[in-house]
């Protein structure tokens, strides 16, 4: 068991898809999160207190077990939009964390451009690699037949929808943020007030103290 500061990774695997879906349909309240597995080396992962075996990697479904997890989606692709939707997440990260909570942050971008990104933007959270869409279509975000090029002016790449999700112990959602239309920013403090009501605090958590390696 233990805290994951600054690990940079490999891959993972998703247990299961819905081969059926054709039209962008995101999560929310209420609805359950996809049985994931994650491995830890497949992304960089930071200020992230988790228990888990680190050689059989991790299910999503675990993860929530240590506190609420924030998880949300990003792409480069989405230009202007994504440095705000960066920025917004930023702002939140102290208040998160000091809640007990966790961000995870699904992206398009490769090993090597997380990496890059991370140090050069200063982010404070873990982001990891999401191939070909894979987990943002488990989350209703991205289908190959619902394309973002299709309908926002702009884009020109194969990327999923913004999405932001909250959840807690039972894996079930409490707070969901879409935007189908790019035309809306994620907000503090709604988010926040689930949180709270979590009623989970730092002293709660199982950790491991890990330095960069």
């Amino acid at each position: 068991m233990k805290t994951m500061n600054n690990r940079i990774g490999g891959d993972y695997s998703v247990s299961t898809t819905n081969k059926n879906q054709r039209k962008v349909n995101p999560l929310t309240q209420t609805d359950s999160v996809p049985n994931i597995r994650l491995s830890v080396e497949q992304g960089i992962w930071q200020n992230f207190t988790c228990a888990f075996d680190e050689s059989l990697g991790t299910h999503l479904h675990g993860m929530v077990n240590s506190g609420p997890l924030v998880i949300s989606f990003y792409s480069p692709d989405w230009k202007s939009y994504g440095q705000r939707h960066l920025e917004s997440l930023k702002d939140v990260f102290r208040d998160i964390r000091e809640s007990g909570g966790n961000i995870l942050v699904f992206t398009t971008e490769n090993l090597d451009q997380i990496k890059n990104r991370v140090g050069e933007e200063n982010l404070p959270f873990t982001m990891l690699h999401d191939a070909n869409n894979r987990i943002a279509q488990l989350f209703g975000l991205y289908s190959p037949f619902d394309a973002v090029w299709d309908k926002i002016a702009g884009i020109d790449e194969d990327v999923p929808f913004p999405g932001t999700f909250v959840i807690l112990k039972n894996k079930q959602i409490y707070y969901d943020f879409t935007d189908l239309e790019f035309s809306r920013v994620l907000e503090k403090k709604p988010l926040m007030v689930i949180i709270k009501q979590a009623g989970w605090t730092k002293n709660k958590l199982i950790s491991r103290q890990k330095g960069p390696e």
